[in-house]
């Protein structure tokens, strides 16, 4: 049995991630979670079938053309690449949001796996952070993929 203030800790974890380019074609309405396909997304899947933690991390989305967006957000598919134009506009709403978040969660830790243009997006991170522990993933996709898997493995 786990221990419960382990628990309690562990429910309070944010992970931020990009949109991907990469995108199942499906019809209609799906959960953004089942229409991106990028690399980040698909380690996630493999952690999320191998039982791993990730019942204990909140995930959001930042999309190039949704904004910031839970995994089941209902979606089209669409071609939008993030643009520094389109990160400035929707930044404002982005904050709002997470700073709506934070203070009802209360999250632990914060980990941030965006390229630099989606990282705008979440700009001023000061202004929604509260006491959090921030992390940034840094480096190319394969660096910051084994930054964040080490991330959610050591919960």
């Amino acid at each position: 049995m786990q221990d419960p203030e382990r628990k309690k800790l562990q429910s309070k974890r944010l992970l931020i991630i990009a949109c991907s380019a990469r995108k199942r074609q499906l019809n209609g309405l799906v959960s953004a979670w089942n229409t991106y396909d990028g690399v980040t997304y698909r380690v996630l899947k493999k952690l999320q079938c191998e039982n791993c933690c990730l019942n204990d991390v909140d995930i959001l989305i930042v999309s190039a053309k949704y904004g910031l967006i839970k995994p089941s957000t209902l979606i089209e598919y669409y071609d939008t690449k993030m643009q520094f134009d389109i990160a400035a506009r929707q930044a404002p709403n982005n904050v709002a949001m997470l700073k709506r978040l934070c203070e009802s969660k209360n999250y632990h830790e914060v980990f941030i796996n965006v390229g630099r243009l989606y990282l705008e997006a979440l700009q001023p991170i000061d202004s929604w952070l509260n006491q959090s522990e921030l992390v940034i993933a840094k480096g190319g996709i394969g660096q910051r993929i084994s930054q964040m898997k080490r991330w959610i493995l050591s919960l």
